[in-house]
C-alpha cells in the first residue's frame, strides 16, 4: 500500500506542479481492461464462495477464469504499450513516460505474481487442500487480488479520467 501510494502521490505531485504534459492516450483499451480485472475480482468472490457452499467444480472453475482474466488483462496491457512505443512515448521519453511506465509496470508486475500465486492455490486445490472448513490461502489470495483491482481502479482514474 505504501509503495504504491508513494508512486501514485509522485505523479499526481508532478502533474499538479506542471511538470510534464498529459499526450493524447485513448482510454477505450484501459477501460476494457479496468472491466476485464473488475470480472476478475467478481470471479475470486464467486471462487471463494464456491469453496465455502462445498461446490468444487464452480470453485475450480473460477479459478481458471481468475487465470483467464488476469492474462487477457496483462495482454491488453501489453497491447496498450506496444500502441505508447508507436507514438514515441517510452519509459525514456520524458517524465510521463517515466511515471506511467513505472505505475503501470509496477500494478502489471503485481498481477503477474498474483497469477503465480494463484497457480500455486489451483495446485493446492486439486490436491484436496481447500475444503469449506479450510479456505484461508484461497480467502487471502483472494484479498491481495482485491488489493491489485482497487490499486489498478486508482490508477485509472488517476492517470487516464483525471489526467
Amino acid at each position: 500500500i505504501m509503495f504504491f501510494t508513494a508512486l501514485i502521490g509522485a505523479y499526481i505531485g508532478f502533474r499538479a506542479a506542471g511538470e510534464f504534459t498529459l499526450p493524447e492516450i485513448p482510454t477505450i483499451i484501459p477501460a476494457i481492461g479496468t472491466f476485464i480485472l473488475i470480472m476478475s475480482s467478481l470471479t475470486a468472490v464467486l471462487a471463494l464462495d464456491s469453496l465455502q457452499r462445498d461446490r468444487e467444480v464452480p470453485f475450480i472453475l473460477a479459478l481458471l477464469g481468475i487465470v483467464v482474466l488476469g492474462i487477457v488483462f496483462l495482454g491488453i496491457q501489453g497491447f496498450e504499450w506496444t500502441e505508447l512505443f508507436e507514438k514515441g512515448i517510452t519509459p525514456t521519453s520524458d517524465l510521463f513516460g517515466t511515471a506511467f511506465f513505472v505505475l503501470t509496470g509496477f500494478h502489471g508486475l503485481h498481477v503477474a505474481i498474483g497469477l503465480i500465486v494463484l497457480v500455486f492455490v489451483m495446485l493446492r486445490a486439486f490436491l484436496g487442500e481447500f475444503s469449506r472448513e479450510r479456505f484461508a490461502g484461497v480467502e487471502t489470495f483472494g484479498l491481495y487480488w482485491h488489493f491489485v483491482d482497487i490499486v489498478w481502479i486508482v490508477l485509472f482514474t488517476v492517470i487516464y479520467l483525471i489526467g
